[in-house]
């Protein structure tokens, strides 16, 4: 059970760092009782399985 900043601060983090190419700059996190809606968009359809599995 962790907060919901903290989950979002993580998984920011993991998706901008992790995700191939610059358009995963342009992924959002939200996070609401714990729930991890993305948002955004990618250049490359390919990467979206990628971005949603990390």
């Amino acid at each position: 059970m962790r907060r919901d900043d903290a989950i979002r601060d993580e998984k920011t983090g993991d998706v901008l760092r992790r995700a191939p190419g610059p358009a995963s700059s342009e992924v959002t996190v939200e996070v609401c009782e714990g729930q991890l809606p993305l948002g955004g968009s990618v250049e490359v359809q390919g990467l979206i399985p990628v971005i949603e599995r990390r």
